[in-house]
């Protein structure tokens, strides 16, 4: 379970997008010491429930847009590194993720007079991952905590912080 803040950058000058959401999630890691020394594939599954973003087209928030969703998945397909020997090691990560979103909604707003409004229903889309950050050992079982970069193969880059439990 983590908390995931995103950011956004398209191009526009002063144009700020934020939000955060609740991830809870499960994986599975198999080790692949043959292939990469001390490395590991892993596949994950995250759930977020309700939440929402919001896009500020000036910077600011008189001209924004609001993007409500109603839930999300998340696939992730990727490989884990960690670098050295110790308590408390480096790692870094990436892969690919798939996401879908369930019953998404977005509003245009000027000040706080709302002048569209889109059901967009169940979205989906495909991108990358990589992150970086360490793992600590305790007793048999990780800790972990790194920050990850996402990027679909469109426009959108989103940044989000992880903390992990490892059995």
């Amino acid at each position: 379970m983590g908390w995931t803040t995103e950011d956004e950058e398209q191009g526009i000058s002063k144009v700020s997008y934020s939000g955060s959401s609740l991830d809870i999630g499960v994986g599975v890691e198999i080790g692949i010491e043959r292939i990469i020394k001390d490395g590991s594939l892993e596949i994950g599954l995250t759930y977020s429930p309700t939440h929402k973003y919001v896009h500020n087209l000036d910077g600011q928030s008189r001209y924004r847009m609001e993007y409500k969703y109603n839930s999300r998945f998340v696939l992730s397909l990727g490989l884990v590194k960690p670098f050295g020997k110790g308590k408390i090691i480096p790692l870094v990560r990436g892969g690919g993720i798939y996401v879908v979103d369930f019953g998404e909604k977005e509003s245009s707003y000027i000040g706080s007079m709302e002048y569209g409004r889109a059901n967009l229903g169940t979205t989906s889309f495909s991108g990358v991952y990589l992150g970086g950050g360490a793992q600590m050992a305790v007793g048999k079982h990780l800790v972990r905590l790194h920050a990850n970069l996402y990027s679909d193969w469109n426009t959108m880059t989103k940044w989000g912080i992880t903390a992990e439990f490892v059995l």
